[in-house]
């Protein structure tokens, strides 16, 4: 069965009804397998802060702030019994067939899938990410997308595309600057404005045909 990754911007769990959002997009869309990865948010804002005030390096600020986006997936699993934090596409699977909605595990997940992309080899899972604010949840979403060969990347935003190409969303600051080169080889990505609700935008993806 096709897989899904939906990556759910920080700035959304600011709302109350997130989960029910989620579940309406899934149901209304159809999507298949879904599997959640989340943003990092007002708790990623605050590594940032530490960032700049401790003098944190690239690798010490990268993991803090994937332990954000791991904070957020917990937050999912409190406020809603049927959510399950996921770290592998079988536990996604599992995930689907108890009829709960997975919800990927950053900290965990993240550490687990880059070192199988070294210890198994596994070309889709490499290279591993770089350690620098140039990747965000947007680009792990990305590069998990691709080592999961899932067929759908849904971006789940607070703002409205206002375009349809990853190179104009990257210099509006829309996705992160690595987004592009994460998402390269992906063929169907979907941008939505939550907070509004509004119908799904198709991203074409710089070098695909118009």
């Amino acid at each position: 069965m096709p897989l899904s990754v939906l990556k759910l911007g920080g700035s959304l769990f600011s709302l109350p009804d997130i989960v029910s959002r989620v579940r309406n997009l899934i149901r209304d869309h159809s999507i298949p397998q879904p599997v959640i990865v989340p943003g990092g948010g007002e708790s990623a804002d605050l590594v940032r802060v530490w960032s700049r005030r401790f003098l944190l390096g690239g690798e010490a600020s990268h993991w803090l702030a994937v332990d954000a986006m791991s904070l957020n997936a917990r937050l999912l699993r409190a406020s809603d019994a049927g959510v399950q934090l996921v770290t592998t596409r079988q536990e996604v699977r599992q995930a689907a067939g108890n009829g709960r909605l997975a919800v990927f595990d950053p900290a965990a997940g993240l550490r687990l899938q880059e070192t199988l992309a070294v210890e198994e080899r596994d070309v889709r899972l490499q290279p591993v990410l770089p350690r620098s604010w140039d990747v965000t949840s947007d680009s792990i979403a990305a590069w998990l997308a691709v080592g999961w060969n899932a067929d759908q990347l849904w971006l789940l935003k607070s703002v409205a595309a206002n375009g349809s190409d990853l190179t104009d969303l990257a210099a509006r600051g829309a996705v992160d600057p690595y987004f592009a080169t994460s998402a390269a080889s992906l063929k169907n990505v979907f941008w939505v404005d939550l907070r509004s609700n509004t119908s799904p935008v198709p991203v074409r993806v710089s070098g695909d045909s118009e």
